[in-house]
């Protein structure tokens, strides 16, 4: 971020490569930089981290972060590419739509995921898989989810 007067003046130039927050936390903390109110009847997904996006602090976000793998990156036949994934602390998870082929990391430790600790943590992958396979259940279908493209048909 860059904002005359609004970075912290030892922060200014420098990068911030530990606290973990998304698109979605910045379109909340600029509500905040803002001092707009949120919308009415309107939950957003994102935290307010301007204290941290603005150098003041290095908090990360609380809650998990969920998304789906863009359906025109399916990986090849040898090797898909997962379709869910989330990041929950120093965990980063890979689930396919179907429930299959979960992947677990550890970025704490590992950070180019080159080590899939899934057996070695069965609890964290129960825990991760249920809580993702949950959220994507609340979203419409996408074109890369095969229940999504019985539907359309």
């Amino acid at each position: 971020m860059w904002g005359p007067g609004l970075i912290a003046p030892d922060a200014a130039g420098t990068t911030n490569n530990t606290s973990v927050l998304c698109a979605l936390d910045v379109n909340r903390s600029l509500y905040a930089l803002t001092g707009r109110p949120l919308p009415k009847g309107v939950a957003l997904d994102g935290e307010n981290l301007l204290e941290t996006l603005l150098g003041k602090s290095a908090a990360s976000r609380r809650a998990p972060i969920f998304w789906r793998r863009p359906p025109d990156r399916p990986g090849t036949a040898h090797e898909p590419n997962p379709d869910l994934a989330v990041r929950d602390g120093n965990w980063k998870f890979y689930l396919r739509y179907d429930g299959t082929s979960p992947q677990l990391y550890d970025l704490g430790s590992d950070v180019s995921e080159s080590t899939n600790v899934a057996a070695k943590h069965p609890e964290v992958v129960e825990r991760l898989k249920r809580a993702v396979l949950e959220w994507n259940a609340a979203l419409p279908a996408d074109a890369g989810d095969p229940a999504g493209r019985a539907e359309s048909r």
